[in-house]
């Protein structure tokens, strides 16, 4: 990540905490992945923090949704050619 925000509430430890957790992820972590890093307390409420780690969640644990079979489409799109059951297209429009 590029940035690393701790909740605006470790604010009242001070700077001092901040130094010691940048000190800490910096020994810890691979040194490319902190290289551009920045670490710093938040200024959002609870609820919009909340809000921002839920969609985070939501985007990461995500069901994809997968296409229909190709056999369905085209089976799909012979059926409602211009509204009527044909087997096949008109001639001179592009058959999928």
């Amino acid at each position: 990540p590029s940035v690393l925000v701790l909740d605006q509430r470790l604010k009242l430890a001070g700077q001092g905490l901040l130094d010691q957790v940048i000190k800490v992820v910096k020994r810890q972590a691979l040194s490319y992945s902190t290289k551009n890093m920045r670490i710093l307390f938040g200024k959002l409420s609870e609820a919009s923090v909340l809000g921002a780690g839920s969609i985070a969640l939501e985007k990461h644990f995500e069901i994809p949704t997968l296409k229909p079979p190709r056999f369905m489409i085209e089976s799909l799109s012979r059926l409602s050619w211009r509204g009527t059951q044909i087997e096949s297209p008109p001639e001179g429009s592009e058959a999928a």
